[in-house]
């Protein structure tokens, strides 16, 4: 959905491009979506779909990580663009794999400002197997035949 809300921003007198890092990297993922400027007023937009009957769940639709090189690089408004999507089914085509694709269709959109919005914190240890197997931490290190 994001190259229909980008051309419809720009139509519409927005400065609008993805967004991009600090660094000024391209990247097709993480948040947000586009960067919009109007007037000098920077917007950064975030593009989701949902379908109608998981609106109000509490299933994840939205994260932010911290990154070395973030999207986020400038104050600005954040705002996500959702939109209702009803799924008709399989719609008789096939795709380069063979598989069956569907219809989907938009049934409506909602834009929300994030200012203030309630998040939860997920704080979070990670390695990999070069450090946890490190020589000094070895207690003991036994193959079986």
């Amino acid at each position: 959905m994001e190259p229909y809300v980008a051309k419809f921003l720009s139509a519409h007198g927005f400065n609008t491009a993805p967004a991009k890092t600090k660094e000024g990297l391209g990247k097709a993922t993480a948040y947000p979506d586009l960067f919009v400027e109007r007037d000098g007023v920077p917007i950064y937009v975030e593009v989701k779909s949902y379908a109608a009957e998981n609106h109000s769940t509490t299933q994840r639709s939205f994260y932010f990580s911290p990154s070395d090189d973030p999207k986020v690089s400038c104050d600005a408004h954040h705002l996500v663009v959702g939109f209702e999507i009803y799924d008709r089914g399989v719609n008789g085509k096939k795709d380069d794999r063979a598989r069956d694709l569907r219809d989907y269709v938009p049934m409506g959109f909602t834009i929300a400002d994030l200012y203030g919005m309630s998040c939860d914190m997920k704080a979070e240890f990670n390695s990999d197997n070069r450090r946890m197997y490190e020589e000094d931490r070895i207690l003991a290190n036994v193959r079986v035949n």
